[in-house]
């Protein structure tokens, strides 16, 4: 049974992915409470893409004063850098990633950047 998880900047619509296969689905709900099963919002999703994961790793705890006063609040990463980091350990945790649109909308093609 395949796994994936499907990251985009907010507003990019350049995603990074990370997809496994598991034995079973019992396998995959072993990964909780690190990775959870959510519904694919992909308009052309098939069953046969596998089960969608958020990974708890890809948000950032934020502390925001407003109208209701000073609480924290949990917001997706904002950082291109900070997110190829995390998916690497996914990739170091047997993984397959594929970077390649998150990475051309991201950096400048004249940039000296390892992230490979």
């Amino acid at each position: 049974m395949k796994a994936y998880i499907a990251f985009s900047i907010h507003g990019t619509k350049a995603f990074i992915t990370a997809s496994k296969t598991f034995s079973s689905m019992d396998e995959i709900k072993a990964l909780e409470p690190e990775f959870t099963a959510v519904k694919s919002r992909r308009d052309n999703y098939k069953p046969e893409d596998g089960v969608k994961l958020e990974w708890s790793k890809l948000m950032t705890v934020e502390n925001v004063t407003d109208s209701t006063g000073k609480r924290m609040i949990e917001r997706p990463l904002r950082s291109p850098p900070a997110v190829v980091v995390r998916f690497k350990t996914l990739e170091r945790r047997g993984w397959t990633i594929d970077k390649r649109a998150f990475v051309h909308r991201h950096w400048n093609k004249n940039q000296n950047l390892a992230i490979d």
